[in-house]
Formats: structure tokens, C-alpha cells, sequence
């Protein structure tokens, strides 16, 4: 369907949803509810990613990681029971799913709308994405639809923190070698020292794909000896998800 078809359905869809979004929502959070799994277990969580059917605004959670890959990655940030985990990337909700059945006091999550990579999510759909952790008191979760790339999301983003630092950090935004980058360079400052970080993607894309993730976190091993990877298949375009962790001192700058 091309670009204008899309658009056209949507425009007529638009009205509908938002006439119906009360109802819909309701019957979202019940069948939320419904498939929910009372611990952190990383396959059930990534099989209420595939299971779950909400409506309108609210109808899909899922998460665009391999299966392996996304499970490893859930089990490694949960052992570390990090206060503070922040997320460049929301798009459907389903590794901010997970980050909100672990953080133990915030978890943010920044995406902006139609941006690069097609991300971001309808507004109406932060209602949902507050249920995450709706029976875990004292846990907050901040969407927030803003520019990663941007020093004033940035500035927003300390305000919520108050001071503290992000236990973890996943970057999966713009994929460009520049977009990266940038979220690297902005959003590590603020990570705590011995903190992890994580970028999904980091295998080579296609020939002509403008994403570079491979690149960057190829030059990323070198500076960071600290860091491992969940690969599945090593000869796939895309997925592959790379974890460093931050020295606990700053490194000497060249």
C-alpha cells in the first residue's frame, strides 16, 4: 500500500478512534491485564508482546528485537535491579513493557513522532503505557514524544531525574551513524558510573541502508573493553543487541 493510501486510511480512521477511544481503552487494559505474568520473566513478557490485542489507539505492544535476543537482554538488565532506566526508542511499547516490570523507580521513554525509522506513537497511547507498572507503587513511567537529539529534552529529562543517574540505558532511535552518535554522547553523561548501556541493531544492515549502528558500536569496543552481545544469527542484516558497560571512573579524554 503506498504512502498516500496510508495516509488516507488513517485520516479516516482518525475520528472513529478518538469517538471510541474511552471504550477502547477499557477493553485494552483488561486484555492487558488478562496476559500480564506476576514475575519478570523475560519469555512472558516477550509472548504478551505477541499475544496481546488491544483496540483502536491501544491495539499492538509488540517489540521489533528477536526473540532470543530481546528474552537475553530482559534477563541481564533484571539481574542488575536497576533504580533508573531510560529508553531512546519507544515505538510500539514492548522493550519499555519490560523495562517497566524491572526499573525500581523510574523508567523514561523518549520517541518523537514520524520520526527517522518511523517511529513514535500516537499521543492517546501514553494511557496505556502508564498501566505498565500500575501495581508496582512508588515506580513511575515518563513517554515522552520529544526529540532525543535535543538539549532541551535533555534538560526535561534531568528535571524528572532529580538528581539521580540512569542504571540502564537502550538506544534504539535513529539509526543513522550520526543519530547514534549523538544519543551516545548526550545520554551516556548522565548514566551511572558501572552503568550498562545498550544499542539493538548493532549488526551490518543491508548494502544502501543508511543505518550505521554497526559502525559506531564497532568504534564504541575499542574506547569500551567492557561489553558483550546477544547475536542469534551472526549472518543476519539487522537485530544483534550490544551491552557496555561504563567505567566506573571517566575516561581520559584524547
Amino acid at each position: 500500500m503506498n504512502l498516500l493510501l496510508v495516509r488516507l486510511r488513517s485520516r479516516i480512521r482518525r475520528p472513529i478512534r478518538n469517538l471510541l477511544a474511552s471504550r477502547h481503552f477499557a477493553a485494552s487494559v483488561a486484555e492487558f491485564q488478562r496476559l500480564l505474568p506476576k514475575e519478570v520473566r523475560p519469555q512472558k513478557l516477550w509472548d504478551l508482546t505477541r499475544t496481546y490485542r488491544g483496540r483502536g489507539w491501544f491495539r499492538d505492544l509488540s517489540a521489533w528485537q528477536v526473540e532470543s535476543e530481546y528474552c537475553q537482554l530482559v534477563e541481564f538488565v533484571a539481574q542488575q535491579r536497576p533504580r533508573v532506566i531510560l529508553e531512546i526508542g519507544t515505538a510500539k511499547g514492548g522493550t519499555l513493557l519490560a523495562w517497566s516490570r524491572i526499573a525500581i523507580e523510574l523508567v523514561i521513554s523518549i520517541d518523537m513522532f514520524g520520526g527517522i525509522g518511523g517511529g513514535g506513537y500516537p499521543k492517546a497511547k501514553e494511557k496505556l503505557f502508564r498501566q505498565f507498572a500500575i501495581d508496582r507503587p512508588g515506580v513511575e513511567i515518563v513517554p515522552l514524544r520529544l526529540d532525543s537529539h535535543s538539549l532541551e529534552t535533555r534538560e526535561r529529562v534531568e528535571e524528572t531525574l532529580a538528581q539521580r543517574t540512569i542504571d540502564f540505558l537502550f538506544i534504539d532511535g535513529d539509526h543513522t551513524y550520526a543519530g547514534v552518535k549523538r544519543d551516545f554522547e548526550i545520554w551516556s553523561e548522565l548514566v551511572t558510573p558501572g552503568g550498562h548501556v545498550a544499542f539493538h541493531d548493532i549488526l551490518r544492515a543491508p548494502e544502501g541502508s543508511e543505518c550505521e549502528v554497526d559502525r559506531f558500536w564497532a568504534e564504541l569496543k575499542q574506547k569500551y573493553p567492557r561489553n558483550f552481545e546477544f547475536v542469534e544469527n551472526p549472518r543476519k542484516a539487522w537485530d544483534g543487541v550490544g551491552v557496555l558497560q561504563m567505567p566506573s571512573h571517566p575516561l581520559p579524554k584524547n
